[in-house]
């Protein structure tokens, strides 16, 4: 399980992922799409290439969500002097190669 403190709606996040046309830009967290994996606890076997031409497709109640991998779509509030005005622009960016500038908890915090 990752260290990381997981992106939530409404987060200022910058993005950091090297050779990407956003890198460095900054960008509001509209929304989570959670990647889902089979449950460990019911798929703890491993699989020949046979096993697998012959099993059926796993069925929904089998995946879980995966702890640590999901992406965000994010609105771009910033862009660099040479660039095209990329704000107002939403992208799907995967968490990995996002880093918090700031959390909507931390300001829930100080209006307390």
């Amino acid at each position: 399980m990752s260290k990381r403190r997981p992106f939530s709606i409404g987060d200022l996040v910058r993005i950091t992922m090297l050779g990407s046309v956003h890198h460095g830009k900054i960008a509001f967290v509209l929304d989570r799409v959670q990647y889902t994996r089979l449950n460990p606890h019911t798929h703890q076997q491993t699989f020949t290439a046979t096993d697998l031409i012959h099993m059926s497709l796993p069925s929904e109640d089998e995946y879980v969500p995966h702890p640590d991998e999901y992406s965000c779509r994010l609105q771009l509030i910033s862009s660099g002097p040479d660039e095209l005005d990329d704000r107002g622009r939403q992208v799907m960016v995967r968490a990995k190669w996002l880093e918090h500038v700031s959390s909507v908890e931390d300001t829930k915090n100080l209006t307390t």
